[in-house]
């Protein structure tokens, strides 16, 4: 989305969509998923997230984008670079695409 605007973002503690943008009309909801714990002070702070949690993350986010795309918005999601988000994202991912959500693994 090329000069678009960004209306709307969320911490990492905050709950709903990650970032939320528009351009001519068109909404944008991107869900960014984490790779670990931010929580400072918690047991599992800096830790990547085990593969229980992946497991339950990846179709919260995925939810998150079929919301999006049912409302007539475009979709994103972002998940971390590692093996346990691209083994259990593998099997959603053509779906995801034929739909339109567009998925980015980052660093």
């Amino acid at each position: 989305m090329r000069d678009g605007d960004i209306k709307s973002w969320a911490s990492a503690t905050e709950r709903g969509v990650d970032i939320g943008a528009e351009q001519g009309g068109q909404d944008l909801l991107v869900e960014a998923t984490g790779g670990g714990s931010s929580k400072t002070g918690g047991p599992r702070f800096g830790n990547l997230f085990i593969r229980n949690t992946v497991t339950n993350h990846v179709p919260r986010a995925i939810y998150m984008a079929l919301h999006a795309l049912a409302g007539n918005a475009e979709a994103a999601i972002v998940f971390p670079d590692s093996p346990r988000h691209r083994a259990t994202v593998s099997s959603a991912q053509p779906v995801l695409s034929n739909l339109g959500s567009l998925v980015f693994w980052a660093d």
